[in-house]
């Protein structure tokens, strides 16, 4: 591929970038290359992420519904001295 030269570039990200050549102990340009293709890498989407299966159903309930499901499960959030001793 061709060279590419960047212009203008500020202290800030110019400093991120030596320092992480020299924590990884890698060439300056392998560090703009590493972020370059950090930044610019396919995302996942949000529903295919660990953790996130059930991030659609979130403030779906009306309010009484939430009051009804925690009103059920409060039983659940006591505690009983005689197992804890």
């Amino acid at each position: 591929m061709k060279q590419i030269t960047l212009r203008d570039l500020d202290e800030s990200t110019s400093r991120a970038v030596r320092e992480l050549a020299e924590r990884e102990g890698i060439s300056l340009n392998k560090a703009v290359l590493r972020l370059l293709k950090s930044a610019t890498a396919p995302r996942e989407r949000p529903g295919k992420r660990i953790g996130h299966a059930l991030d659609k159903y979130f403030r779906q309930w009306t309010r009484s519904e939430s009051k009804a499901f925690r009103k059920a499960v409060a039983v659940f959030e006591q505690i009983d001295p005689e197992q804890w001793r």
